[in-house]
C-alpha cells in the first residue's frame, strides 16, 4: 500500500485531503502539522509521495522540498497554498503520480 505524507498546519485541510486519499485511492496517510514533524516522518518512514502546504508556522513547505533535494530522495511532491498570490521558485521538476 502506498504511503502519502500530508503536511499542513490546518487540521481541516489535513482531514479533507486524508479522507479523500483513503476512500478514493486506498492509500495510507501519515500526517504532519509542520516542517519539523514532516522531516521526522521522512526519517522514520518510506514515503511514496508528499502533499505539502506552502506556508506554515515554523517554516515554508519549500524546506521539505529542499530536504528531499539535499538527501536526493526522488519522492513526488505537491506544494499547495490557500493564498491568492504566491511566487514559488521551482527547485526541480515536480512529478505527481497518484493511484499508480
Amino acid at each position: 500500500m502506498k504511503k502519502v505524507l500530508v503536511v499542513d498546519d490546518n487540521l481541516m485541510a489535513q482531514e479533507l485531503i486524508s479522507d479523500w486519499l483513503i476512500t478514493s485511492c486506498a492509500i495510507k496517510v501519515l500526517l504532519a502539522c509542520d516542517v519539523s514533524e514532516a522531516l521526522l516522518c521522512l526519517e522514520d518512514n518510506l514515503i511514496d509521495f508528499i502533499i505539502c502546504d506552502y506556508e506554515m508556522p515554523g517554516g515554508k513547505g519549500l524546506l521539505v522540498l529542499n530536504y528531499l533535494k539535499e538527501k536526493m530522495l526522488p519522492i513526488p511532491f505537491i506544494l499547495f497554498t490557500g493564498r491568492y498570490e504566491v511566487e514559488v521558485p521551482i527547485v526541480f521538476p515536480l512529478i505527481v503520480l497518484v493511484g499508480t
